[in-house]
């Protein structure tokens, strides 16, 4: 999304057990509201005034949800924004960006890296054993549900531990989970990406070819690009994805979007 003053990209998360409101899913609504908080933004404000500003729009959905009797686990969402007034990016949660030939696309956070090593671990066993794949899914499956049940103890977490990460919730983001980079002076291409691809290159087509290569050597995704989920046969790939590039120039410039 983009205003004035703001571009950003907003990734909702997947609810583990797939659920809706109001006819939306809770990854589609966490970032409908962020994109609504961000057009509301003053647009000199500091990182830690919009996290805050975002933290507390979710805030407020979430008791609207409450009050409609939905349950824990809450919307969340990654984000990354770049700020045309502060030059700066800023992120919280696994989204990626890049600067010119300068790329930041973080690794898997542990949590989720432990998703992915418990399926790789189930398919890479069963299938050298012969086993039916429909069936290694469903303990997967099994598996991965008894584990989401501890990721809202692994969000924001007021005292960190091994497994704590930042995300957007509705809780207060811990100041360490809020990344920012100061944009230099001077003109730039910048890239912001969700982390639905692997590769964030210069161009979105190169992009997607980056992808499209990995979908044809490891449509499991249990290689080098392991995921907590396989491409499915009706999916063009194995999550949602946006890709926005922009050139920045002098302080006084907007932002132009290039792709």
């Amino acid at each position: 999304m983009r205003t004035p003053h703001f571009v950003a990209v907003i990734d909702g998360a997947g609810d583990p057990r797939g659920r809706t409101w109001q006819g939306r899913s809770l990854g589609r609504d966490a970032a409908e509201t962020l994109g609504a908080a961000v057009r509301r933004l003053s647009p000199d404000a500091t990182p830690a005034e919009l996290v805050a500003a975002l933290t507390k729009a979710l805030s407020e959905r979430r008791d609207e949800m409450a009050r409609d009797g939905l349950t824990p686990p809450w919307p969340a969402a990654n984000l990354v924004v770049y700020s045309n007034a502060m030059r700066q990016i800023i992120r919280v949660g696994d989204c990626a960006f890049r600067v010119d030939d300068q790329v930041s696309n973080p690794p898997p956070k542990a949590f989720e890296q432990t998703l992915i090593d418990v399926r790789r671990l189930i398919l890479h066993a069963g299938l050298s054993a012969d086993l039916d794949q429909h069936e290694l899914d469903g303990d997967v499956r099994d598996i991965l549900q008894t584990l989401y049940r501890y990721q809202e103890m692994c969000q924001n977490t007021p005292t960190p531990h091994p497994y704590s990460f930042p995300v957007l919730d509705g809780n207060p983001v811990p100041l360490s989970g809020i990344e920012v980079v100061d944009v230099p002076p001077g003109r730039h291409e910048i890239v912001l990406a969700s982390d639905g691809y692997p590769e964030v290159r210069s161009s979105l087509a190169e992009s997607e070819d980056a992808l499209a290569q990995v979908l044809k050597t490891d449509p499991l995704l249990i290689g080098d690009h392991a995921q907590t989920k396989s491409l499915r046969p009706d999916d063009l790939s194995y999550d949602d994805r946006t890709y926005v590039r922009i050139a920045v120039g002098g302080e006084d410039e907007d932002p132009e979007t290039v792709s």
